[in-house]
């Protein structure tokens, strides 16, 4: 007996923006669109749980990794000996003489 497999379309609306960056992701892992999507969906039947980050935690993994990227840069510039004085911070956060 043969199975026949049902296969539906299913469109949404998004940013056009976040979709060509997400595309983007998709692509540099070897996948298309419609195997991302399938995956997706694999995951929340398997998991019985939609495998996501709230948007909470989506807010605090964007702020982690801005912070990472700028003590990387500060290390960068460091060992690259751009440094500035402690007057020169003190003068910038207007610390005076603490």
């Amino acid at each position: 007996m043969d199975i026949v497999e049902k296969k539906v379309q299913v469109s949404f609306k998004t940013d056009s923006e976040l979709l060509k960056e997400a595309k983007k992701v998709i692509a540099d892992n070897n996948l298309d669109m419609t195997k991302a999507y399938n995956l997706f969906l694999e995951n929340i039947v398997a998991r019985q749980e939609i495998p996501l980050l709230t948007e909470e935690e989506l807010r605090k993994e964007k702020i982690f990794k801005s912070l990472q990227q700028d003590v990387a840069e500060s290390i960068a510039e460091y060992h690259a000996g751009k440094t500035k004085t402690l007057d020169e911070v003190r003068e910038k956060y207007g610390l005076g003489n603490l």
